[in-house]
């Protein structure tokens, strides 16, 4: 983009580079043996100017900028002919064409503080209205007019990707739960697991968390007592020595016996007892303060369903859902194996 440079340059008030760059630019150009090139003339044209005004050099300038089909060479001549008097309309208004990041830089360069807000307002409205993703500098990405020029562009074009990848770097947590933003991210997750593009649907998850700036819920659910609302699970911190001689079947707290499995009517319990002071023995790995049990001892962990509350050891309800809809306490209409369906057809999985 030659013109472009030297037009930049120009703006900068670097008169020698512009004319530099577009001389190279005709060289190269015709080199290639390219379509017909002017450059080399305005090149010319641009290095006759000179400090004095000169009312015909200005008139012919004028005259040869109404020729001009590039509309960065003819921003240049606008600017060098109208620079003396201050009055830069013919760049920033009759030049739609200029990218908008050139526009707004030119004017922050060389209008006053009213000219300028007067300018950048109609500009604002515009550039919302239509859509037009450029104009970001302008609202911002997480602005409430950032947001309306990001909905405009996806009702014009339907690109929910780039809206949502737009709003996921580095998005803050005021707009992040904002409904507009969500429907644009959930959407593009769908449209990526309907093409069966799930590792990259799973590298937009990881991103969109990596990028929050709010600290994340913690994923553990803590169990708590039905008789005096303690919490009754014991910590990774804890020594091993002393949980291998806990029997952990009753409140720490009160006293009261733990709630009794749907299934086998027995008082839940953690089996602490069992484990053994060597955790190498016991196959327990501790990795960042966090304690990996063995799979069998999942066995006899709390498992309950979000609805109803029921449930009991891990095995009974695995074993029972496996041939039940329905959950296992009398009375109680829940269907609970609907609720989580996702585990049981993992399971069922495995077994095939």
């Amino acid at each position: 983009e030659f013109e472009r440079a030297a037009a930049i340059s120009l703006f900068n008030l670097d008169m020698k580079t512009a004319v530099e760059t577009l001389s190279r630019g005709a060289m190269i150009r015709d080199a290639r043996e390219e379509s017909k090139s002017n450059l080399h003339l305005v090149a010319m044209a641009l290095s006759g100017y000179t400090n004095d005004k000169r009312a015909f050099w200005t008139k012919m300038c004028n005259d040869y900028r109404s020729m001009l089909l590039h509309p960065y060479l003819r921003a240049a001549f606008a600017f060098i002919t109208s620079y003396d008097d201050g009055k830069f309309d013919d760049v920033i208004w009759t030049e739609p064409d200029l990218q908008l990041r050139d526009r707004i830089a030119f004017a922050c360069m060389f209008l006053d503080d009213e000219t300028l807000q007067n300018y950048v307002a109609p500009l604002t409205y515009e550039v919302i209205s239509t859509g037009n993703l450029e104009g970001i500098i302008l609202t911002g990405r997480f602005t409430t007019d950032g947001l309306k020029l990001l909905q405009k562009f996806v009702d014009k074009t339907g690109d929910i990707q780039t809206a949502s990848l737009a709003v996921i770097h580095g998005i803050p947590s005021a707009i992040s739960n904002n409904e507009r933003v969500l429907s644009w991210i959930e959407s593009y997750r769908e449209f990526l697991d309907r093409l069966e593009l799930w590792h990259y649907r799973c590298k937009l998850d990881i991103l969109r968390k990596r990028n929050r700036h709010t600290t994340p819920p913690p994923q553990t659910a803590f169990l708590s007592c039905n008789n005096c609302s303690k919490p009754i699970n014991l910590t990774a911190s804890g020594n091993f020595k002393q949980l291998a001689i806990l029997i952990f079947d009753r409140c720490r707290n009160c006293g009261k016996a733990l709630p009794k499995c749907a299934i086998c009517l027995r008082n839940m319990c953690l089996d602490i007892d069992r484990l053994p002071n060597d955790t190498k023995s016991a196959n327990i790995h501790v990795d960042g303060g966090k304690v990996m049990y063995p799979k069998k001892r999942f066995n006899s962990w709390f498992s309950w369903c979000q609805s109803c509350r029921h449930g009991g050891h891990a095995t009974h309800m695995e074993s029972w859902f496996a041939n039940h809809n329905e959950c296992p306490v009398q009375d109680c209409n829940c269907s609970c194996s609907a609720r989580d369906s996702s585990f049981f057809a993992i399971k069922m999985c495995d077994q095939v």
